[in-house]
């Protein structure tokens, strides 16, 4: 038998039998191979996913720095946005009878007053608008006179605005007016003589025990304001506004007021006239608490008018543009005793040279029972602090959570027989594990062939 012919034969066999193995995976080779390439491609064309957002560092204060989750840094605190209304009124009460006490006048002392403190603000972006309302009036009788004086009496009202171009400057726009309620007298306890100097320049003489000065709502003071503003402190414990820019006045006034000279024995009055001043004006105000409950608060004020035209003066009036210029200055201190009481101080000087060339003083120290709302309402007391060793114990730590049990071990795929000759179609086996193909083992040397016996 030819060996290499049978050799021959088996081989071809063998290959015929790879051959129709490899033609029936090749389909599901195939098929795994597209499928693998089409997850790839997909998750390749998917969208990254947006990047978490940072933990700063000062993020919501010390409450929260240093927590790893995210948390979205406030905005700057800026003024209230909307109506923000407020108002505060009372009234005061005094009654004192003395009968035949040393040193004193029999008879009884009665004392009646009210105020209205009122405002309304708004705020909307670089807009503020501020309005305020003060009214105060007060009657006492005594038994000297035997009737109800005039003691106190004003009515004012402002309006300003301002545009905050930058958070604390830009312009600004008033109007303000001052005036009294209720008509003025003026009461002596016994008769004098009165010396009207008329504004045409004549001299009027009254002889009695009362005069009458001026009619209600006179006069009436009117002040108009265009210029720019500057806050450059805004606190709790101050705020600090100055202005300048361009100002104006009218008096509206009829009637007569009271310039006396102690120095004479009559007593001094003027006739008022309507006048009017153009001019520059330069305004400060400070106000704020003084305390963190904001139970005491101050206010402190000045202005002026600067003139450089005014209404015609009288006959013989030499005064120039400065002397007749307007000044007007206020302190005030007020103290909230309880929800329902408060005692405040208020100081003003004023000089309207036109009006009246004199320094009006007045000092007004007022108990008031009554009630706040809204901004002037005192804010309500801070909660006491936490003693957190009574009120707020610490919880029982937590069990530790169990370690976790260690993977269970995986079980070895299956091994797939191959097809047999007459077998199906095959189904696509898992991916094979990639393992190194173990090296060849070396071939054994050949025997070395027996030498041939000897002949004989």
């Amino acid at each position: 038998m030819d060996t290499n012919a049978t050799y021959r034969a088996s081989d071809c066999a063998q290959y015929r039998i790879s051959f129709r193995r490899a033609t029936r995976l090749a389909p599901a080779a195939l098929a795994t191979f597209l499928a693998t390439a089409f997850i790839t491609s997909g998750a390749g064309a998917q969208t990254a996913p947006a990047a978490p957002p940072k933990v700063t560092d000062d993020a919501g204060g010390p409450a929260t720095k240093g927590k790893t989750e995210a948390v979205q840094k406030p905005e700057e605190a800026k003024r209230p946005e909307g109506w923000t209304p407020g108002i505060a009124f009372g009234g005061t009460f005094n009654l004192v009878d003395t009968r035949s006490v040393i040193g004193q006048q029999d008879g009884t002392t009665i004392t009646l007053g009210a105020a209205l403190d009122a405002s309304l603000d708004f705020n909307l972006g670089i807009h503020e608008w501020r309005n305020s309302l003060k009214a105060g009036a007060g009657v006492t009788r005594t038994p000297s006179i035997d009737e109800f004086v005039k003691t106190s009496d004003g009515l004012f009202f402002e309006s300003i605005y301002l545009a905050h171009l930058l958070e604390i400057f830009g312009p600004y726009a008033r109007v303000s007016f001052n005036t009294t309620m209720f008509p003025g007298l003026d009461i002596r306890p016994a008769p004098v003589t009165f010396v009207v100097s008329n504004v045409d320049g004549t001299t009027t003489e009254f002889i009695g025990r009362r005069l009458a000065l001026t009619d209600p709502f006179q006069p009436f003071v009117l002040r108009e304001g265009l210029g720019a503003f500057i806050q450059p402190v805004k606190e709790d414990r101050i705020t600090f506004e100055a202005k300048a820019g361009i100002g104006a006045q009218q008096a509206i006034a009829d009637g007569l007021a009271v310039a006396d000279d102690s120095a004479t024995p009559v007593v001094e009055v003027k006739e008022l006239d309507d006048t009017y001043a153009i001019g520059a004006e330069v305004i400060a105000n400070a106000w704020g608490f003084i305390d963190e409950t904001k139970r005491v608060s101050y206010t402190v004020g000045a202005g002026a008018l600067f003139p450089f035209k005014t209404s015609d003066l009288p006959p013989g009036d030499d005064r120039t543009l400065i002397e007749l210029t307007s000044f007007e200055g206020h302190i005030g201190l007020n103290v909230k005793l309880f929800d329902w009481a408060s005692l405040g101080y208020k100081f003003t000087v004023l000089r309207e040279p036109l009006l009246l060339d004199e320094w009006q003083i007045s000092n007004n120290l007022l108990l008031t029972i009554g009630a706040a709302f809204g901004s002037k309402a005192p804010a309500p007391p801070a909660p006491p602090p936490c003693d957190c060793a009574k009120d707020c114990p610490v919880p029982p730590p937590a069990a530790a959570a169990p370690a976790p049990a260690a993977p269970a071990p995986v079980a070895p795929a299956p091994a797939v027989p191959p097809p047999g000759p007459e077998s199906g179609p095959a189904t696509a086996p898992p991916p094979p594990v990639q393992t190194p193909a173990p090296a060849p083992a070396p071939a054994p040397a050949p025997a070395p062939a027996p030498a041939p016996a000897p002949q004989p």
